[in-house]
C-alpha cells in the first residue's frame, strides 16, 4: 500500500510519469490497469499446460515483459522514471498476490491437514514452492527499478533496452544461484516437508492443549473460590444462628446516662 501511495503522490499527482505536462489518455489508463492486473494473466499462464515446462513458462513471461515495457514507452508515452517504476510495480504486485493468494493459503491447508491427521496434498507444497521461487526471480529486477527510478539523467535512461537487459541478467543470476545450491533428493524433500508440517501441527496442537489446560485451571480455581465463599457464607449463617438475638437491656440513671448493658431476659434465664 505504501508503494501505491508513493506512485499516486509522486508519479501521478506530480506528473512524473510523462515526459511533458499533460493529462491521462486512454493508453495511459490501459497500461496502468495492465500493471496492477498482470497477476491474472501470470497466474493463468502458470496454471496452464505451458507452465508445466519451466523454460517455456519463463520465456513466455519474459516475452510478455518485453511487450509491456515497449508499450509503456512507445504507446503510452511514459518517461524513463514512469516505465521503470511501473515495471517494478508490476513485479511487486505479482509477488504480493503470490504470497496472499497462493503461498500462504497452501501453507494453511497443509497445517490444517496435519492437525486433522490427514496427509497433505503434495500439489499444495509444489505450488507454494514454485511461487516462492518466482518471487525470488522477480525480486532482483524489482530492487533495480526501486533504485533507478529516482534518476533520469543516467545512461540507462536513453533506451528501455537497458531495463530489459537488467531483467534478463537478474533472472539468469538467480537461476545460476539455484543451480549451484546444494541438491536435496525429492524423497528427502518430501520427508522433510512432512516432518516440518508435523512439527507445525504438533506445535499448534500443543498450544491449543496448553490454552485449554489454562482455561480449565482457571475454571477450577474459580470453582474452588466460589466453594470457599459459599462455605464461609454458611459458617457465618450458622454463627449468626448460634448468636444471641434481641437487643441488649440498658440500665440508665435519672439523667439518661447508661450505667450498664445486660443481655435480654431469655439469655439471663439460660445462664442461670
Amino acid at each position: 500500500m505504501t508503494g501505491v501511495l508513493l506512485v499516486l503522490l509522486i508519479f501521478y499527482h506530480g506528473r512524473e510519469v510523462f515526459p511533458g505536462i499533460r493529462g491521462f489518455a486512454l493508453p495511459d489508463i490501459v497500461m496502468i490497469l495492465v500493471t496492477f492486473l498482470a497477476f491474472l494473466g501470470y497466474d493463468a499462464l502458470w496454471k496452464s499446460g505451458l507452465g508445466k515446462d519451466i523454460r517455456v513458462g519463463a520465456a513466455l513471461c519474459y516475452g510478455l515483459v518485453v511487450v509491456i515495457v515497449l508499450l509503456y514507452v512507445y504507446w503510452a508515452g511514459f518517461s524513463y522514471r514512469g516505465y521503470v517504476i511501473h515495471t517494478g510495480a508490476l513485479f511487486g504486485t505479482i509477488m504480493a498476490a503470490n504470497v496472499w493468494m497462493r503461498i500462504w493459503p497452501m501453507q494453511r491447508r497443509i497445517i490444517t491437514a496435519v492437525k486433522e491427521g490427514t496427509a497433505p496434498d503434495p500439489a499444495w507444497a509444489s505450488l507454494a514452492g514454485a511461487r516462492s521461487r518466482h518471487n525470488v526471480y522477480m525480486s532482483v529486477p524489482l530492487v533495480w527499478t526501486m533504485i533507478s527510478s529516482h534518476h533520469d539523467d543516467t545512461l540507462f535512461a536513453s533506451s528501455p533496452v537497458y531495463l530489459l537487459v537488467v531483467i534478463l541478467v537478474g533472472w539468469g543470476a538467480v537461476y545460476l544461484l539455484y543451480k549451484k545450491a546444494p541438491k536435496v533428493p525429492a524423497s528427502s524433500g518430501r520427508s522433510q516437508l512432512r516432518r516440518m508440517s508435523a512439527e507445525r501441527g504438533f506445535a499448534a496442537l500443543s498450544t491449543t492443549r496448553a490454552r485449554k489446560a489454562r482455561e480449565q485451571s482457571q475454571g477450577s480455581r474459580a470453582l474452588r473460590a466460589r466453594r470457599r465463599g459459599s462455605g464461609a457464607s454458611e459458617e457465618r449463617r450458622a454463627r449468626s444462628a448460634r448468636a444471641p438475638h434481641g437487643p441488649p437491656v440498658s440500665v440508665t440513671n435519672a439523667f439518661g446516662f447508661v450505667l450498664e448493658e445486660e443481655p435480654p431476659p431469655h439469655i439471663r434465664r439460660g445462664r442461670t
